[in-house]
């Protein structure tokens, strides 16, 4: 069943950082269609929630290790915005670090 392969994908993944950041590197570039496919348009509930469990496993191993370059802005996409936008990105950014924090403390 998909929760019996999910399980064993998500002790895996826990398991190998190096796993977890293949994933991420594919699913960031080649296969990047596999998020929106796997949450947004499959109709199998359970499905989705097996692929959900599988990325909050990854994201739970590697947000340790590279919280620090989620903050890193490309400096081309600074340019044209205003200052009071710019403050309050950087705002929802700490407190989406915050609720990232809360959520991925309990996966």
């Amino acid at each position: 069943s998909c929760s019996t392969y999910t399980a064993f994908l998500c002790t895996c993944y826990a398991a190998n950082e190096e796993a977890c950041a293949w994933l991420l590197n594919i699913m960031s570039d080649t296969h990047k269609v596999w998020a929106e496919t796997m949450l947004l348009k499959c109709p199998i509930l359970d499905l989705r929630l097996c692929y959900l469990k599988i990325i909050t496993v990854v994201f739970a191993k590697m947000a340790p290790k590279e919280r620090s370059i989620y903050a890193v802005e490309d400096e081309s996409l600074k340019y044209g915005l205003n200052t009071t936008a710019v403050a309050a990105a950087t705002n929802d950014r700490r407190s989406a670090r915050y609720c990232d924090n809360a959520v991925l403390s309990e996966a």
